[in-house]
């Protein structure tokens, strides 16, 4: 996860990322459900990344 986070919002390389933290939800067994919520939240925030902010302000 630290890995996408520190690298793929810098790059523009979304859909790699995205891959990425997938594979990652679907290997996390169910018993460690404070690690899925977290590959839900980089998911999350890869799609969040591709808005143009620069728009919003």
């Amino acid at each position: 996860m630290l890995f996408i986070a520190t690298t793929y919002f810098l790059l523009p390389v979304v859909g790699f990322a995205f891959v990425l933290a997938l594979m990652g939800l679907a290997q996390c067994p169910a018993a460690y459900r404070w690690t899925r919520i977290s590959w839900l939240a980089i998911l999350i925030l890869i799609q969040l990344s591709r808005i143009p902010w620069g728009k919003f302000v």
